[in-house]
């Protein structure tokens, strides 16, 4: 039995993405630029079987993620025009559905998998839009360093995919991931996305405004201008969660401890001009990004906070990986 083993991290988006242009086809309403993690990981093995397809998720049967699995699993047999099934065995070593990206690396392995066992020989474009098919973020795991994802026109998704910037060297940032809590989360990113869409009086603008923000991060990181890019992944940050905060009903993933550790970063960056800033997907982990020479002080502060469960520190990793035996 042909067995694959892979490996995939999960990436945070400087500039963010909320929102579908089209549900089915897994087609994102904005671009987005993000970072690729090192140390925190999802590990997949995948191999064929017969009749019926399998998923585990961290070694336990999970209903509800094999549901949302197997239309992905069906994109596959379409793509190739085959019944093949699949037995799917996913572990991450990081808390799961908990606003940590675990999608995006969870589908990041699983299309690389599925690439190299049915010997596909898909291009990295064309595999960051299988995995996309599975979750929007995923696309962009398929790299690493820094990552662009491009929302495409095409009423077929054809022109949206992802595509490395830039590699793990060409601007050292340190990340710490505060995790404030580790329960999975009550409304997902995908059907947050879809309430947001359908009733957020900023949404619309949200969409509009988003090729301004990727330009101008694209243009401060050929600069490797620390500030504006700090300040523009702020920006993005607060603007998205302001989409979430004023959907009905409002969609508010952030804690008291996430709310405290805004305000002491924000006060390092803009009053004391320390190399240092925030960004926040859809839960109440806060990742910190900073400088290598800035990272021990930050510690520091991290490690005097209240009601914290845990924080990791990162660099910036490789995309979706075959792990040989």
């Amino acid at each position: 039995m042909k067995k694959i083993k892979t490996i995939a991290r999960p990436n945070i988006a400087l500039i963010k993405y909320w929102g579908k242009r089209d549900e089915k086809l897994n087609l994102p309403a904005v671009g987005s630029i993000s970072i690729t993690l090192d140390g925190i990981s999802t590990k997949t093995e995948i191999w064929l079987t017969q009749d019926v397809d399998k998923f585990y998720l961290n070694e336990k049967i999970d209903i509800d993620e094999h549901s949302k699995i197997v239309p992905f699993l069906d994109y596959v047999r379409d793509f190739i025009n085959d019944k093949v099934y699949f037995e799917i065995h996913s572990v991450n070593n990081f808390p799961t559905a908990a606003g940590l990206a675990s999608s995006a690396s969870g589908y990041a392995s699983i299309a690389k998998g599925i690439n190299q066992l049915l010997n596909l020989n898909l291009s990295d474009k064309e595999l960051s839009k299988l995995a996309r098919r599975g979750s929007g973020s995923a696309a962009r795991s398929i790299f690493g360093g820094i990552v662009e994802m491009h929302k495409g026109n095409e009423p077929d998704g054809s022109d949206c995919y992802a595509e490395q910037l830039y590699s793990t060297e060409y601007f050292p940032l340190d990340v710490v991931v505060v995790i404030t809590n580790t329960e999975v989360k009550k409304t997902s990113s995908r059907n947050g996305m879809l309430i947001s869409k359908n009733t957020s009086p900023y949404y619309s603008n949200w969409v509009n405004n988003s090729e301004y923000d990727i330009n101008a991060m694209k243009m401060a990181l050929r600069e490797k201008d620390f500030n504006k890019i700090a300040d523009l992944s702020i920006r993005s940050c607060l603007k998205m969660h302001s989409v979430m905060m004023t959907s009905n009903p409002p969609l508010l993933y952030w804690n008291s401890t996430t709310f405290e550790i805004i305000k002491q970063i924000e006060d390092l960056f803009y009053e004391q001009n320390q190399p240092v800033f925030f960004t926040i997907d859809a839960g109440p982990q806060v990742k910190i990004l900073t400088t290598p020479d800035y990272k021990k002080h930050l510690l520091k502060i991290i490690k005097k906070l209240d009601n914290i469960q845990d924080y990791y520190v990162l660099e910036l990793g490789n995309g979706a990986e075959i792990i040989e035996d």
